[in-house]
């Protein structure tokens, strides 16, 4: 609220936003009110400068040392200059309070292109400065308005690297410092030629951390592998999103399309995907860059489900069973674990996911 001249009734509106915290900033020019019913933006004016916090609660003070320099009743500047200094404050106060946010979703990444498709997908301007954690970790906010009626703020932070040990690490750091009510993974991962298509985007109904393995007398090895699935209010959650599939397609295909985002016909490296719904499918987790059909389908060994292949989940999974956080790992296909492996389609394939986190934040995940 920016408080201008008026009675008692711009008094009374601007101490009801007060109580509900949101932003007051009140001028100083003597307009009065029609009804002489009080001094109106005067009283808060007076109220500001000497409690500026309960008015703007995380810049008030910054706000008032300023406030002098933007009197109306004797300007020292042209209005205009005035004008955009005071919208600039509000602004300011905006943008602490999305920052002072708790997280209710925690968006991962592991490589820049992945963290790149996050950001344009969360609504973040490609040149908008990082925040740092008290370890250094960069981190950038968000907050979304969900058709339930309420903003869900999401923070948005990357590895930097690809693996499940720097994953699960750098994830239980997050969590201590962002404690969200859920963790999101999105990126780009191997998908089996024959089950899935370039551009595909799946999400995890179960993941199968294939590694663990017992080294046995005679040279045996003993494959041990863990599986994880999300949280049953996660389950339900994606089985009612992914069973509006008619509006949810109709959202992504407007997302993509507002990005841009536009996969070829064809592609030498392999069927490229038909259809912007994703999919669930069940993922295998390692630290090896699959680049051999055999090794791949050898995973199904373990699960005759996997479909997918890719080198985070089971950390990010093992650090939030840990912290009993529930977990979500969205993935868009970009390879197919072959010799035929490129970089073709990292930044469609990111996107892709990207597009899908977003629009489940906003439309499939429950309060």
């Amino acid at each position: 609220m920016l408080a201008l001249g008026g009675g008692k009734g711009v008094s009374d509106r601007a101490y009801k936003m007060m109580k509900l915290g949101l932003p007051v900033y009140p001028m100083d020019l003597k307009i009065g009110a029609n009804s002489e019913d009080g001094e109106g933006a005067l009283v808060v004016h007076r109220k500001f400068m000497s409690a500026p916090l309960s008015y703007l609660s995380h810049t008030g003070a910054e706000a008032v040392s300023k406030t002098p320099a933007l009197s109306l009743e004797e300007p020292a500047v042209p209005i205009p200059e005035i004008a955009a200094h005071v919208v600039a404050i509000l602004e300011n106060e905006l943008a602490a309070e999305a920052h002072a946010a708790p997280t209710d979703v925690l968006v991962l990444t592991a490589l820049p292109i992945e963290l790149n498709a996050a950001r344009m997908a969360f609504g973040i301007d490609e040149e908008a400065p990082a925040a740092k954690t008290d370890i250094g970790q960069n981190h950038w906010r968000a907050q979304i308005q969900t058709n339930r009626g309420t903003l869900a703020t999401c923070t948005i932070a990357t590895f930097g690297t690809a693996g499940n040990v720097d994953a699960a690490a750098i994830t239980a750091a997050l969590l201590m410092e962002f404690k969200p009510k859920l963790v999101i993974m999105i990126g780009i991962a191997a998908g089996m030629r024959d089950k899935t298509a370039l551009g595909d985007v799946v999400i995890a109904d179960r993941v199968v951390a294939y590694e663990g393995a017992a080294l046995l007398e005679g040279g045996r090895t003993e494959s041990r592998p863990e599986i994880y699935r999300p949280d049953f209010s996660v389950q339900q959650d994606i089985a009612n999103y992914l069973a509006s599939a008619r509006s949810a397609t109709a959202r992504i295909d407007s997302a993509r399309a507002a990005q841009g985002l536009v996969f070829p016909e064809a592609s030498g490296a392999g069927a490229v995907s038909k259809r912007s719904m994703p999919q669930a499918a069940t993922i295998g987790s390692g630290e090896k860059l699959l680049r051999d059909p055999e090794k791949f389908r050898q995973l199904r060994d373990l699960h005759g489900k996997v479909e997918v292949a890719e080198m985070e989940a089971a950390g990010i999974f093992t650090a939030c069973t840990q912290h009993s956080v529930p977990s979500l790992i969205i993935r868009g296909i970009s390879d197919f674990g072959d010799t035929k492996k490129d970089n073709t389609f990292h930044d469609l394939a990111s996107r892709a996911a990207a597009i899908v986190a977003a629009d489940l934040v906003v439309f499939g995940m429950g309060s």
